[in-house]
């Protein structure tokens, strides 16, 4: 068995154990048959013990529902989602491959900025070594650049673009470099102590996008009844929950911070939406959609 098809049965037992929460050895077999992957009951236990190793991935057994499931914790879940992106491509280089006159069958985005992906290497190493980096970076307004000595904690992707997310100098909070404006790159070898206090995916999950230095604050959005369907399918924010419907729209409430990135998802909907609270994110996109009428007068 391939590679390629080795990471599909992988991803394809999570989907299975994640949407039926315990099943039997057989329905994983089934499952993995059905989606055109042979195998026996013995090649199922052989990749859950490899899923394990490999991908630390923790697929436990429940003598009492005779199924497995996986614990739910952070770490997993990360791994989860890199392991299904990773079974997507193989879908697509296999579909590629047996279809090759069918190439305009997969279209992908051409927006992806490739630029700076050269230093993930270096920064993973870095951040697993807890070694200082040497980084020389230009903002996007300015022409100067400048260098900084930061401690990585990790990389985080948004829109198709990847950010070092670290600590500089003497600064207790987080600071996030795109890495297509990172000039040049270098591992150091003096060593840093991760802030125990410092708690990377929970700084993430207060805000929609990268930065933010305000509190979190109670955001209430109503949708028009059409656009409401896409936002109940398709959260902006994973507090995201509805509180009321009516002839007028749905309203959603969301607790995060308030920021630039999530005033440009507002602005993306148009006249399907108006902000109610906070009355400061009400009066800033009201000034932002009237700052955009100008350019038409």
């Amino acid at each position: 068995m391939s590679a390629a098809t080795k990471v599909k049965a992988y991803a394809f037992i999570i989907e299975k154990i994640q949407q039926s929460g315990c099943p039997s050895l057989s329905e994983l077999v089934a499952f993995l048959q059905k989606m055109d992957i042979e195998v026996s009951e013995r090649t199922v236990q052989r990749y859950i013990e490899q899923i394990r190793y490999e991908c630390n991935v923790y697929i436990e057994y429940d003598r009492g529902r005779n199924g497995y499931y996986i614990p739910d914790n952070h770490l997993s879940q990360s791994r989860i989602q890199l392991l299904q992106s990773q079974s997507l491509n193989a879908h697509l280089l296999d579909f590629l491959r047996d279809h090759p006159k069918m190439s305009d069958a997969v279209l992908l985005s051409s927006d992806a900025d490739s630029k700076g992906m050269e230093h993930i290497d270096a920064i993973l190493l870095a951040i697993s070594k807890q070694r200082e980096l040497e980084i020389s970076y230009r903002k996007f307004d300015s022409s100067e650049e400048k260098h900084h000595l930061v401690s990585p904690y990790a990389l985080k992707e948004y829109q198709q673009r990847w950010y070092l997310v670290g600590m500089v100098g003497k600064r207790t909070s987080l600071t996030k470099f795109g890495l297509d404006r990172i000039t040049s790159l270098s591992v150091t070898t003096r060593k840093f102590e991760r802030d125990k206090k410092t708690d990377v995916r929970s700084h993430f999950a207060e805000m929609v996008g990268i930065n933010s230095d305000g509190e979190r604050e109670v955001v209430q959005l109503l949708f028009t009844p059409f656009q409401a369907k896409y936002i109940e399918t398709l959260p902006l924010h994973w507090t995201q929950k509805k509180i009321s419907n009516s002839e007028k729209g749905v309203v959603f409430e969301y607790f995060l911070k308030p920021n630039y990135e999530l005033l440009q998802k507002i602005l993306s909907f148009g006249a399907e939406v108006k902000v109610l609270q906070p009355k400061s994110l009400a009066k800033e996109h009201q000034q932002m959609l009237k700052d955009a009428l100008k350019r038409y007068k």
